[in-house]
């Protein structure tokens, strides 16, 4: 079967970054979350990025531990309310409201501010290489 250039749909299609260097800086870095030295890349996932059993891009890493990398639960971290919560509380240093938010409104906190941090915070890495 032929393959699509989907970059010349007029819709776009986002391509995913891959970054090997990227990815093992991560063994320089500190877990995001709880300050632990020995953190990991890890690939938020809501449903919004990657599919179909792609990760999403290197650009949307975030570093965490092993611990925070799989939370409370034993469970892998990604889901939108756990990123949502993360980019409140780590990120942003506001509260988590009073009133739990819809899984569609920690989706939009997701897209709309977590992804255009992490994606600024790729880009000011890759000018300083």
């Amino acid at each position: 079967m032929a393959k699509v250039d989907k970059s010349v749909l007029q819709f776009g299609c986002e391509s995913r970054v891959r970054d090997d260097t990227y990815r093992r800086s991560a063994k320089d870095r500190a877990c995001e979350n709880c300050g632990n030295p020995d953190a990991v890349g890890a690939h938020p996932r809501t449903g919004q990025t990657g599919g179909g059993g792609l990760k999403p891009g290197d650009d949307l890493l975030l570093f965490l531990c092993t611990p925070c990398h799989l939370g409370p639960r034993g469970q892998e971290h990604g889901g939108s309310r756990w990123l949502a919560r993360f980019t409140l509380l780590r990120i942003l240093k506001l509260s988590w409201p009073e009133i739990e938010p819809t899984d569609a409104t920690c989706v939009f906190v997701c897209t709309h501010i977590l992804y255009p941090i992490l994606r600024k915070r790729y880009a000011a890495w890759v000018t300083k290489q």
